[in-house]
């Protein structure tokens, strides 16, 4: 995945995948909204969850267990519990610090 050119540690990585998750839980909520209420239809609200939703979903869910993984956040992995850490999901999921363009993951 291309970063930002200023964000280079993996605290920063998490902040801005963090972010970007944000966004696309946004834009998944605002079309299944135009889906409900008929604006879009059915056919094109499945071609969004396939084709943009779930591969981008993907994508930055296995970028942020990376991150998590160098920072050894608590996620098992490989049968071994890394240190307790956290860092302000909510915080990161409003962040100015990035400007992320989803068309761009």
């Amino acid at each position: 995945m291309d970063y930002p050119v200023k964000c280079t540690t993996d605290l920063q990585k998490t902040e801005y995948v963090t972010l970007a998750l944000e966004k696309l839980r946004r834009e998944h909520n605002s079309k299944g909204a135009e889906y409900l209420k008929g604006t879009i239809k059915k056919s094109e609200w499945e071609s969004y969850l396939k084709n943009v939703f779930f591969p981008a979903s993907k994508k930055l869910c296995a970028e942020l267990n990376k991150a998590r993984k160098s920072l050894k956040v608590d996620v098992e992995i490989d049968g071994v519990i890394g240190k307790s850490w956290t860092y302000d999901k909510k915080a990161f999921a409003n962040s100015k610090t990035y400007t992320v363009d989803l068309k761009a993951i």
